[in-house]
């Protein structure tokens, strides 16, 4: 075999070798390509799944968010209403503490000072006792004929029993007890108009 032919079979192994080359690389380059479809289909889906979950929740955030602005306006509301009923509570306990006092005015001797002698009620007097005394200078003498009308006039009866007003607190929690009080304390005048009373109420009138 010339030179001839010895370049020719090495110019053939060269290009052998350079076909097989290039095939292999490009098997590899095509298994690289495969694996990044079948990532990139994965990651499509993925995209696709994250996307329907970013739809659904969007779509709820929307609900929750209309939900928001519809409880705000109802708590505002009813801000406004319980600022309206915690006023009017508190009228209602201030109510029902001065009727309490002005009820312990009725079932308690020393509560009943205050109520029964004042300028009030002696003016509503002034004019009956004018009527009864006839020596208005004598001072004694005022007395006996006001003491007498007192027990000539006003039968002596016992009071009846009368209910005892519980603390808000006791209302409040439920535990207040239905107690009465055979006591009651009249004004004067009222002793006078009704024409009764026990030994309280015919002094306060007899005071008078």
């Amino acid at each position: 075999m010339g030179i001839a032919g010895v370049k020719s079979k090495i110019l053939i192994s060269i290009l052998l070798a350079s076909a097989v080359s290039g095939f292999a690389s490009a098997l590899y380059s095509y298994s690289q390509y495969t694996a990044l479809l079948r990532s990139y289909g994965e990651l499509s889906r993925s995209f696709g799944k994250l996307e329907e979950e970013y739809r659904i929740l969007y779509a709820m955030y929307d609900s929750l968010s209309d939900e928001h602005i519809r409880l705000k306006k109802e708590y505002k509301i009813l801000e406004a209403s319980y600022s309206t009923l915690r006023i009017s509570y508190q009228r209602l306990i201030d109510s029902y503490e001065d009727w309490r006092r002005y009820a312990l005015s009725y079932l308690f001797f020393e509560d009943s000072i205050s109520r029964v002698l004042n300028d009030s009620e002696l003016s509503n007097l002034a004019s009956l006792g004018g009527s009864i005394v006839s020596h208005s200078n004598d001072y004694w003498s005022s007395v006996k004929e006001l003491y007498d009308y007192i027990r000539k006039n006003v039968e002596y009866v016992y009071d009846p029993p009368v209910p005892y007003p519980p603390l808000v607190s006791d209302l409040e929690r439920g535990i207040y007890m239905k107690t009465t009080y055979r006591q009651i304390v009249l004004f004067p005048s009222e002793v006078l108009s009704c024409r009764q009373g026990d030994c309280e109420d015919r002094l306060y009138s007899y005071t008078r």
